[in-house]
């Protein structure tokens, strides 16, 4: 078994992968605390309900860099296995042209090598979590830029609270209407078609800098409330960081990775 760890500002994903496929996907909350300790947590998700005994390998992405020595750590003291970091790994594998390329975050890296792999460019890869990203990559598979907005949840909490009159509402149930007949029904549409019809926005200025059609993939947690708001043709996939991670962690034994520490403490 392989852990593919995508951890994000409000949750922490775990894929279960035996080295092909991803035939698992587990999720627990990010805590930020200083002084938690993720070993209870792991233990109880893994070795107790997923009943997961050895482990071959793990590699991680994270945005929250206070948890990401934790996680390895629980991962190294429950299974004996280092965890390969994707910043640590990825090198040239994927040429990103941007100001700064050594600042793109490795969620956003990890969903580039995926769709590089599985999609046609040029594309765009929008990424519906805790915040919304866009990243463009043009006809030369290049990771050229992109855009950072503030997700749907964090948009629709910010209202709430600057508000004294307007409701908390469940933004996963889905709205066939344009036109609300009650509050509750007016904050649903303005939340998921405003999100769904500025995610269009952008496919519609960005697709003009382009003389081939862009592929357009959506991926994350809130993905799948927004894409059924969406009237243009785009490609669902879920789990496109969880696959990148793993085509990552393939590539680096393919080319010699080490994992001999790994087979040792698994004997």
């Amino acid at each position: 078994m392989i852990f593919l760890i995508d951890v994000g500002n409000t949750n922490i994903v775990i894929g279960i992968s035996d080295g092909e496929k991803i035939i698992n996907t587990l999720r627990t909350e990010t805590i930020k605390e200083k002084d938690f300790d993720y070993v209870p947590v792991l233990k109880d998700l893994l070795c107790q309900k997923e009943k997961i005994r050895k482990v071959e390998g793990s590699i991680l992405s994270s945005v929250v860099p206070e948890v990401t020595k934790k996680l390895m750590e629980a991962i190294k003291s429950i299974y004996k296995v280092d965890t390969l970091l994707v910043d640590e790994i990825i090198d040239e594998s994927l040429n990103i042209q941007i100001d700064s390329p050594e600042k793109l975050g490795m969620d956003l890296k990890v969903d580039a090598v995926a769709a590089l792999k599985k999609y046609p460019s040029p594309q765009l890869i929008f990424d519906l979590g805790t915040a919304t990203t866009c990243s463009v990559l043009d006809e030369n598979s290049c990771y050229i830029g992109g855009a950072i907005i503030p997700g749907l949840k964090v948009s629709l909490n910010a209202l709430i609270e600057a508000t004294s009159q307007l409701p908390m509402i469940d933004c996963s149930i889905p709205i066939a209407e344009y036109i609300g007949k009650n509050t509750q029904d007016c904050m649903r549409i303005g939340a998921l078609y405003g999100h769904a019809l500025m995610l269009e926005g952008f496919v519609r200025e960005i697709q003009k800098k382009f003389s081939k059609p862009l592929h357009i993939a959506l991926t994350g947690g809130l993905s799948t409330i927004v894409s059924q708001h969406m009237n243009i043709e785009t490609t669902f996939d879920p789990y496109l960081t969880l696959e990148g991670l793993l085509y990552l962690y393939q590539d680096f034994h393919k080319m010699g990775g080490n994992n001999e520490e790994q087979k040792e403490t698994d004997q």
